[in-house]
């Protein structure tokens, strides 16, 4: 597996080098349009200049994994009281840059997360849970080490702050009897970490003619545990990516990214960890590796100068989870930004 990574990861940044160039990137004007949607802080801005946006993201998921291997409910349902059968999130984020200097530039992300469970007993009974709630705010410094037309390195460090809650329940209706009750929901269904996070990255992006690339390294590393006496685990991505810009309104990108999660530490009495295997914080972490095929449409003149489109679709390669848990099937992330 380390392997097929490592050789991924290197076709796509030896493409840029085997490719026939139309019209020239340029690093110093084009850096934020030719990054892919799901890459967030890839780029510092000119001095005294800003960046809005806003990123929606959804991400489906459907069936259940132990280990890599896929399983039954049946097979849960001997385990615990209940079954996840299906998951959707979605998130609503909101970002401002400024930057301070042609090297400095700070970054704000408030998000606003909504989730949706639904569950089977033993019973054959079916039921569902939601949450919609702001989640953990961000605050990053972006600054440029190195930065040159045709390529650039760049180191952030930011902190996540617990706005969002570990405080989410709800009432369980079960489906034909219209039985409720009273729970705590189980981790994924929080929209907060309840700690602060580190969130450090550093980011290498370069490009040739009309093809760029990039390779981006980031973590989240909660700093303590939350008052619900858990912590999340360590989260560590990387992204690589090509890009193709086929003119000055329309580009191109694929996207792999390696994700590995470490398990939560704790337990948060309030749940009954043979509830469901989303309950039991043991059904935590893992490794993906997903691929993403993405378009941007950036408006260069013209009243609406400064405005960019961009559109990613996801789907899974390779799932290892710790334990019991959801198993990914896909995800859509779109954007808007704006630029002055």
């Amino acid at each position: 597996m380390k392997n097929l990574i490592a050789t991924i990861v290197c076709f796509l940044l030896l493409l840029p080098a085997i490719s026939m160039a139309q019209q020239e990137v340029c690093l110093h004007s084009d850096a934020g349009s030719i990054t892919p949607a799901g890459v967030m802080g890839s780029h510092t801005h000119h001095k005294g200049s800003w960046m809005f946006s806003y990123q929606f993201m959804q991400m489906h998921m459907q069936g259940n994994l132990s280990g890599a291997d896929v399983i039954e409910s049946g097979y849960i349902l001997d385990h615990y009281m209940m079954a996840p059968q299906s998951m959707d999130m979605q998130m609503h984020m909101l970002g401002a840059m400024n930057a301070i200097s042609d090297k400095l530039t700070l970054m704000g992300m408030l998000p606003y997360l909504r989730n949706q469970m639904q569950m089977v007993d033993r019973m054959g009974m079916t039921s569902a849970m939601h949450s919609s709630q702001l989640g953990d705010i961000s605050l990053s410094a972006l600054y440029s080490l190195r930065k040159t037309h045709q390529s650039s390195l760049q180191l952030n460090v930011g902190l996540g702050f617990p706005t969002g809650s570990i405080d989410e329940s709800a009432s369980i209706q079960h489906g034909h009897m219209h039985h409720e009750m009273e729970m705590c929901l189980p981790y994924l269904m929080q929209t907060g970490s309840g700690t602060l996070s580190l969130l450090p990255a550093l980011t290498y992006m370069g490009v040739k003619k009309t093809f760029s690339y990039g390779l981006q390294a980031s973590g989240k590393l909660p700093l303590g545990d939350n008052k619900r006496d858990y912590r999340p685990g360590t989260q560590l991505t990387l992204n690589s990516w090509a890009g193709f810009q086929q003119n000055k309104w329309l580009g191109y990108s694929l996207r792999l990214e390696a994700m590995e999660g470490l398990k939560l530490r704790g337990q948060n009495a309030e749940l009954d960890p043979m509830m469901s295997p989303a309950a039991d914080a043991m059904n935590s972490g893992g490794r993906k590796l997903s691929t993403y095929l993405g378009a941007a449409l950036k408006i260069p003149k013209g009243s609406l100068k400064g405005n960019r489109l961009a559109l990613e679709y996801g789907i899974p390669l390779y799932q290892q989870v710790n334990g019991i848990q959801m198993q990914d099937r896909g995800s859509l992330i779109a954007s808007w930004q704006y630029s002055f």
